[in-house]
């Protein structure tokens, strides 16, 4: 069992390899893993990449049902909120083990904040989305259409 949550096998789990690891370490990193060493200056946390990830996410939910052929405003609205629903990003987040390869702070882990309820996964899974559809772009690849497939191969798109 040892050396089950690795790196190396988070990336063969989620059927994406990073070209700038760093990126991937940023995206596993909680602000709070760098307690006490002016952790509110970081931007090398996932808390930037998640902003991205959101965004991104949104963007893929709502080309996704623009392409079924939805086309009323209100009705794109009300889908995307079905999609993005932070019980979602919790449920995939579970199903990875996530909190095993986050980058949490000594009072997060000691706290297990993981189990405190979706807001915290849906930053760890918004990350990665992120992480994702930057490394992506910044290999010359289409960002989105790598996070998309990423999510396709986790069922994240598959009704619960």
């Amino acid at each position: 069992m040892a050396g089950k949550f690795t790196v190396g096998n988070f990336q063969t789990i989620i059927g994406y390899q990073f070209c700038h690891p760093e990126i991937l370490r940023y995206a596993r990193t909680r602000r709070q893993y760098y307690q006490g060493k002016h952790s509110n200056d970081r931007a090398d946390t996932m808390k930037p990449l998640a902003t991205l990830g959101d965004a991104v996410l949104d963007l893929i939910v709502i080309n996704r049902l623009y392409k079924v052929g939805e086309r009323n405003e209100g009705q794109l609205s009300q889908d995307k909120e079905k999609e993005v629903k932070k019980q979602k990003t919790f449920a995939l987040a579970k199903s990875l083990h996530y909190e095993n390869y986050v980058r949490w702070g000594k009072g997060e882990k000691k706290a297990k904040s993981w189990n405190s309820g979706p807001e915290t996964f849906d930053t760890c899974i918004e990350a990665l989305i992120g992480a994702v559809f930057l490394d992506a772009q910044r290999c010359r690849k289409n960002g989105l259409k790598y996070a998309e497939k990423m999510l396709e191969r986790l069922h994240f798109f598959e009704d619960s």
